[in-house]
């Protein structure tokens, strides 16, 4: 059982000494405090000498929490001192996190995190996601703090987008990946807030199909693509060609088609988007089996 030894110097201050250990030409000390408030006993262990505590260092230490008793300012034991310290230490470390957050580009956002999460994808949205990215968003807000982006730095994407005369879909497309990535941080608690890009008017476009080929169109651009059909190029584009005329697709939609040689039991060819898993009967006024040919295999 440990035998606390009182100072006679120093009221309030104790220790015990080491069984076997010397602290120079004597036993090791602990030192400790012995002091009431309220009515409670506090009696907090110090350290050892051997560690840096001395009498008078224990009895400093005794003062300053003496005097946080009587003004009623600060702690006023040991471990409200430690735990308050450790509260403080929690407070820095989130505070340096939430200043990492607040200082994060959209690049490095884009790299980290945004960017390898998206292979999921298919080929050609890849593709185009990555070049928006690398001709229209990265020169203007690559290098600003997530954070910091607001909707005068699209604004000015949109610009740059309208001033090389790209189509409105272009712009909806940028905005969109903008957005993407806009909501993964706001998830991640990098950003708060709805995108930037809410904010900010796309034009309106009219897109309709208000003219189509007439039958006779329709036949000279056949028969010009049949009369240099030996060539790689036209072997993939005549039947696409065909089936746009026929089922009025835009040329758009009837290149992500992949035409498949069987076909319903009615006769109607069936057609798979390469967006949608499922498939499709589409109305066609040539014949299926022009279709299924070895040259219409190809995927457009």
């Amino acid at each position: 059982m440990r035998k606390w030894i009182t100072s006679s110097k120093y009221p309030g201050i104790r220790w015990h000494e080491h069984s076997t250990r010397k602290h120079g030409p004597r036993a090791d000390r602990c030192f400790g405090l012995r002091y009431s408030h309220n009515g409670k006993r506090y009696q907090p262990t110090l350290g050892w000498a051997s560690a840096g505590w001395t009498e008078a260092k224990a009895a400093l230490t005794l003062a300053e929490l003496k005097e946080n008793i009587r003004t009623g300012n600060g702690c006023i034991s040991l471990t409200e001192k430690r735990e308050l310290a450790e509260k403080k230490r929690e407070g820095k470390a989130i505070k340096q996190e939430k200043d990492k957050k607040a200082s994060i580009t959209y690049s490095q956002f884009w790299e980290r995190y945004y960017w390898p999460q998206q292979k999921h994808k298919a080929k050609g949205s890849v593709r185009t996601e990555e070049g928006l990215y690398r001709n229209w968003i990265a020169p203007i807000v690559g290098d600003m703090p997530l954070s910091e982006i607001r909707p005068k730095d699209i604004e000015k994407i949109k610009t740059a987008l309208l001033k090389k005369k790209r189509a409105t879909s272009t712009i909806k497309y940028t905005f969109g990946t903008i957005s993407h990535l806009w909501n993964m941080a706001r998830r991640d608690e990098y950003v708060h807030g709805d995108s930037p890009t809410t904010k900010i008017s796309i034009p309106k476009h009219d897109n309709r199909r208000e003219r189509f080929l007439t039958p006779e169109e329709a036949k000279m651009l056949l028969d010009e693509l049949n009369s240099i059909a030996d060539t790689p190029t036209t072997w993939r584009c005549s039947p696409c060609v065909a089936a746009c005329a026929s089922a009025r697709l835009r040329p758009s939609h009837g290149t992500i088609w992949i035409w498949k040689e069987r076909s319903s039991p009615s006769g109607t060819p069936k057609a798979r988007s390469t967006a949608k898993p499922t498939c499709s009967a589409i109305p066609l006024k040539c014949s299926p089996a022009a279709l299924t040919s070895t040259k219409a295999q190809t995927r457009i």
